[in-house]
């Protein structure tokens, strides 16, 4: 059969209308199967401003005490607690920023207010879940957005020292893993990574291991008095000298570096909650 150029031309144009409109029936039902996103929320949540650091504060004998806190705490399906919100910022963001830095608002980074928080998950969510929970809530009751961004930043690398290494090696089940004691780390068990974390609550900067040590340890450390009678002259993190000779018993030595770490950047945050 001998087709005209004008025959051709119609049967391409009736086969490409067919083409883009079976393109345009895949796509209408592919939009019809895919549900937008539902951010993860708590059942019931109450949130509250309570204040400010110096409320319920006090002056005792020569000393001055700031004000109490109830830390977080997720159990089972309620989360609940009253502190600064840097802390409850850190309990929902923690996954996503390790070590916990924040760079925003004086009142948030010299934690002045503080917030209550009773909420409800449902049945069966896990931490996490409570976290990305307690995530909508802040956008949503504060208006809290932030971006991430990475800064050369001032640390202590924990490393090898000069001196024979004393570590002990366990296999013994540690049943306190998440537990500390400021000044003293006693674990049957316990990595060099656990061991760093704890030393980065004695120092003025983060500390992270680089030993390059792999496996788990026996610690007896117990610094604790002698923290507690330099940092009067010293500020909170005590005389240095005592970490470094207690690590030099062990072996080991803090070296200053700096390193890209990832930092929280406060865009915007509201201090008052939306009505509950």
């Amino acid at each position: 059969m001998v087709y005209t150029e004008a025959i051709k031309m119609r049967i391409r144009t009736i086969a490409t209308a067919l083409f883009l409109s079976q393109l345009g029936f895949v796509a209408a039902g592919s939009a019809q199967t895919q549900k937008p996103a539902v951010a993860p929320a708590f059942e019931v949540v109450s949130l509250k401003h309570t204040g400010n650091l110096q409320d319920g504060g006090r002056y005792e004998g020569g000393r001055t005490y700031v004000r109490p806190y109830r830390s977080l705490q997720y159990r089972g399906v309620k989360l609940s607690g009253e502190m600064p919100l840097d802390f409850i910022l850190q309990f929902a963001y923690s996954p996503l920023v390790k070590p916990w830095r924040l760079e925003g608002p004086q009142w948030v980074q010299h934690n002045e207010e503080f917030y209550q928080i009773e909420a409800i998950a449902p049945a069966g969510t896990t931490i996490d879940g409570a976290r990305a929970m307690l995530r909508t809530a802040l956008a949503q009751r504060l208006g809290f957005q932030y971006h991430l961004v990475d800064r050369d930043t001032p640390i202590y690398a924990l490393v090898r020292g000069t001196g024979e290494l004393k570590l002990t090696p366990s296999t013994e089940p540690e049943p306190n893993a998440g537990a500390m004691q400021m000044g003293a780390f006693k674990k049957k068990s316990a990595s060099l990574a656990a061991f760093a974390s704890f030393l980065s609550s004695l120092t003025d900067h983060e500390v992270f291991d680089r030993t390059g040590i792999q496996g788990l340890y026996k610690f007896a450390v117990d610094w604790s008095k002698e923290m507690q009678d330099s940092m009067q002259d010293y500020g909170p993190h005590g005389n240095p000298a005592i970490v470094s000779t207690g690590l030099k018993r062990l072996g080991l030595k803090l070296e200053q570096r700096k390193e890209p770490l990832k930092v929280m950047v406060v865009d915007r945050v509201n201090k008052e909650p939306t009505p509950n």
